[in-house]
């Protein structure tokens, strides 16, 4: 079905609470959770961002955010997929410095939760797999990052933030992970230090193996294994002891549970078929399921 600026968008009753700042998910262990202690499983799809408005009054350059065209997705997405029960949708593509207010409250009001993106794919919030670490952190991703949260963070119903998106394709792009680690350390340091909540740091990897050095399964184990692997440090490590040792285990191990990601995503691109299914394609072969 095409997705449409719609001018009346229908009246749909939410077949869930609205979501309120008791709604707010977070991070527990290696599970998403609500304020009452139950998880949180994200059921979802992807969001097709429409394209832009038109000119604003005076012949002023196009705005990047519709709300009627985004709202009206909203409504088609829910009204078509009502026995799918989706609870949550991924952006692609936003701007930190647009208010989507309009958008998230129609989101939560429907009842559904929003993944935002942390890095753009040109300007200053590229994160470019193409450079090998460092320099594929540039001095002005970090700012981006910080510009994200400061906007996505007013909403109850932001339940993840993407840092990464396919940057490690191939052994070729692999330099640039190290770059991955870091923005999500310093995002959650930022995040600790001035925000009054922390957002789950999510990567999206591509379904794919890297040739045939590594298959799918093994691309997509050592990928999750490094973006997760916190490293810890134990008193008597490092040349220190006593309260000295403790302090310095303290401080390296909240640097290296920072650099940790929270969510991995794998993207699985399949055609869509009458014959297929979630769990298997038509030829047979594994579908959009896919389980580490």
């Amino acid at each position: 079905m095409p997705f449409t600026e719609l001018n009346a968008m229908p009246e749909l009753t939410p077949s869930r609470p609205c979501i309120g700042p008791d709604d707010v998910v977070s991070l527990r262990g290696r599970y998403l959770v609500k304020a009452d202690g139950s998880r949180f499983v994200m059921k979802g799809i992807g969001f097709p961002v429409p394209e832009p408005g038109p000119e604003n009054e005076g012949g002023l350059a196009p705005r990047t955010f519709n709300a009627t065209a985004w709202n009206g997705i909203l409504h088609q997405l829910r009204g078509s997929n009502l026995e799918l029960e989706i609870n949550t949708v991924r952006v692609y593509r936003m701007d930190p410095s647009t208010d989507y207010s309009a958008f998230f409250d129609e989101a939560a009001r429907l009842g559904i939760y929003v993944i935002v993106p942390l890095t753009a794919a040109e300007g200053k919030g590229v994160l470019d797999r193409n450079k090998r670490a460092p320099k594929c952190y540039s001095r002005h991703l970090f700012q981006y990052g910080v510009k994200c949260l400061e906007n996505y963070l007013r909403y109850p119903n932001t339940v993840a933030g993407l840092i990464g998106n396919e940057v490690m394709n191939s052994l070729e792009t692999w330099p640039a992970a190290p770059c991955v680690k870091a923005y999500a350390r310093d995002l959650k340091l930022y995040m600790e230090d001035a925000l009054d909540r922390p957002l789950p740091l999510m990567y999206a990897a591509q379904h794919s193996g890297f040739g045939p050095s590594l298959d799918d399964v093994s691309a997509m184990r050592l990928t999750m294994d490094y973006l997760t692997c916190v490293s810890e440090v134990h008193p008597g490590q490092g040349g220190v002891s006593g309260m000295a040792a403790m302090i310095h285990a303290r401080n390296v191990n909240e640097l290296a549970i920072g650099a940790s990601i929270d969510v991995f995503g794998i993207n699985v691109e399949s055609w869509c078929s009458s014959e297929g299914t979630f769990e298997q394609n038509e030829d047979g072969s594994e579908g959009s399921y896919f389980s580490l």
